[in-house]
């Protein structure tokens, strides 16, 4: 079974997308706060994570930095949801390794070049 890690400071958001993705069979880890998130992925080595940009503390950005530097999670797809929209967000977002960028306009998705 796939498990998706959701890290969200919305108690809201991370109910909604616990229904959502158990609906459909996936098994969900859920943080709500960017230090509790990276203490999890000590142990965690999840099939996505769902990756909030506005968190206090720590940021999306900043966690997403440190997901890049464990090993285990390499390989990991990182999905940012957020209400950060303009072209720089979604620029910084994708530059810091997220694989995927979900907007509540568009989604923007990270291309490889040659």
């Amino acid at each position: 079974m796939h498990t998706v890690f959701v890290v969200d400071d919305n108690k809201d958001n991370l109910e909604i997308l616990d229904i959502h993705l158990s609906r459909q069979g996936y098994t969900v880890v859920m943080a709500d706060d960017g230090d509790i998130a990276l203490k999890k992925l000590e142990h965690l080595v999840p099939s996505c994570i769902l990756l909030d940009r506005l968190m206090p503390r720590m940021d999306g950005i900043k966690v997403l930095e440190e997901i890049r530097k464990m090993p285990s999670l390499t390989h990991v797809p990182v999905i940012f949801q957020t209400a950060l929209v303009t072209t720089h967000d979604v620029i910084k977002g994708i530059s810091a390794g997220a694989h995927y960028y979900l907007t509540q306009v568009a989604t923007y998705q990270a291309t490889k070049t040659a």
